[in-house]
């Protein structure tokens, strides 16, 4: 998708975590409209896109991850399945947002915040996400090595 009309669209900031996810909904001009914390398991992505949709005034929603292949794969694959428009911000631009105004706060709030408005603003820079299946299997292999590293430490010890 080239270039959109940013006044027919919604965007929605998701600042992505372990445990837990803090996503902001915003107008095309990065007003925040609604605030949202949602736990990091498929269970409860429903229920938070029909959160969203409430609030969505008739308007399409687009989403910013800012990572969707470790926190954000399940969130990611969840919205793709389900129809929406979903972009990788990489997370160095939330920074840089973040350091550019006045208040240097790190919240997740003001995170997700950023990510919006960095895909509102910058929007055809950004990929269409693509959760790669490779980077769950690397991170399990090396969940699984550090595993064995420290089970041989301990019996060595």
């Amino acid at each position: 998708m080239a270039s959109i009309d940013r006044t027919k669209y919604l965007f929605v900031g998701v600042d992505l975590h372990k445990k837990t996810h803090v996503a902001v909904l915003c107008n095309c001009f990065g007003d925040v409209m609604k605030q949202f914390k949602i736990t990091n398991a498929p269970n409860h992505f429903p229920v938070f896109l029909e959160d969203v949709k409430k609030h969505a005034e008739g308007k399409d929603i687009i989403f910013g991850l800012d990572d969707v292949n470790f926190y954000g794969r399940s969130l990611a694959k969840f919205l793709i399945a389900n129809g929406y428009i979903v972009k990788e911000v990489n997370s160095s631009y939330t920074k840089k947002k973040r350091n550019k105004g006045t208040n240097r706060n790190k919240t997740d709030e003001l995170d997700a915040k950023a990510i919006c408005i960095n895909l509102i603003m910058e929007y055809d820079a950004h990929p269409v996400a693509n959760p790669q299946d490779i980077y769950l299997a690397i991170k399990q292999t090396l969940s699984t090595r550090n595993n064995y590293v420290k089970m041989a430490a301990t019996m060595k010890l």
